[in-house]
């Protein structure tokens, strides 16, 4: 894909770009602003480990790694609460979570070294049944049990479905076409090819439709090097790639309108991260600003561009929401 003509006259642009390769500087800001408001939302479930939301961003469920069981609940209202999914007996376990739409849910599960794909169509007065998926889509057999969850990525013109960090020797990414609330067939092909020695920390899509995904390798004592996020095209090819300036990241999400990127990382400050692209200087730059700082930060998703929900906790996970102050940090 071509690059447009730069200009020079445009203002700054908080969203990130996809599509062409573009000069890009990285500036961590020294500043902070004040803490945003912080509401618990869920504070009894210890053992809380997935996010999802539909598209509109009125629903958090939330995975229960300890019953399988999935929750669900207003962010704006979150007495009403409900089980969307009952909790899982024998077979197959969710490991990750996802929305294929307003009234789909879908989970990677794992059976022993077994991994599969189900949906389920969630009802607001009765949770579904784990053993009567909607569907089961078959993705393979591992050698062994992954040491981290893999995460499922559902595109924004919800026409496909990533699963992205499974354990070898399965690809370290597959794509499911999605038709309706149905998935078709899971494949490798087309999809990005992980360097040896990296693995995936975090993935998200893009407002551009493009699967962007975080990874993360082993570091000498002392290197400052961060983590890497590199967007892909359909056909798996990077896009753009760069040092985003952090350590352990865990989540991404980007906002539902301003294309703002939003991580949960380790250092050089814990908790939730925002990496604007903006127009400085005469180059594309990106810059990031610390947002909110969270122990053991390890889950989220965005509700919409001033609102995200977060897992947080390194041993009782809860669940809250942040409301956060989008203004763009002016840098220093």
């Amino acid at each position: 894909m071509a690059c447009p003509p730069r200009r020079t006259d445009r203002p700054p642009c908080t969203g990130w770009f996809a599509g062409c390769t573009v000069l890009v500087a990285l500036v961590l800001t020294g500043g902070q602003a004040a803490e945003p408001a912080l509401t618990p939302l869920v504070d009894d479930v210890p053992a809380l480990t997935s996010l999802a939301t539909p598209a509109n961003g009125q629903t958090v469920y939330c995975l229960d790694g300890e019953s399988a069981a999935v929750i669900a609940l207003d962010p704006r209202a979150p007495d009403k609460r409900r089980t969307a999914l009952a909790a899982s007996g024998a077979g197959p376990r969710p490991q990750a979570i996802a929305c294929l739409d307003s009234s789909t849910l879908a989970a990677l599960c794992a059976e022993g070294h077994a991994w599969s794909l189900r949906t389920w169509r969630v009802q607001p007065d009765r949770a579904a049944d784990p053993a009567t998926p909607l569907q089961a889509v078959p993705l393979g057999t591992a050698n062994e049990p992954t040491t981290t969850a893999p995460w499922l990525v559902v595109g924004r013109g919800r026409e496909w479905l990533a699963v992205v960090g499974l354990p070898a020797p399965l690809p370290p990414v597959l794509r499911l076409p999605i038709a309706g609330a149905r998935l078709g067939a899971a494949s490798d092909r087309g999809c990005p090819k992980l360097a040896a020695g990296t693995r995936a920390a975090a993935a998200a899509a893009s407002p551009a439709d493009a699967l962007v995904i975080v990874t993360s390798s082993a570091r000498a004592p002392g290197d400052a090097g961060g983590d890497i996020v590199t967007y892909y095209s359909a056909a798996g090819r990077p896009l753009l790639a760069l040092d985003t300036g952090l350590q352990g990241v865990r989540a991404a999400a980007f906002g539902r309108d301003d294309g703002a990127l939003w991580v949960l990382a380790e250092a050089p400050a814990p908790g939730l991260w925002r990496l604007d692209a903006v127009f400085a200087a005469g180059r594309q730059a990106i810059r990031g600003s610390h947002a909110a700082r969270l122990a053991a930060a390890a889950g989220l998703v965005s509700l919409d561009d001033r609102t995200v929900a977060v897992l947080a906790g390194p041993t009782n996970r809860r669940l809250v929401r942040l409301d956060l102050d989008t203004t763009e940090n002016p840098g220093p």
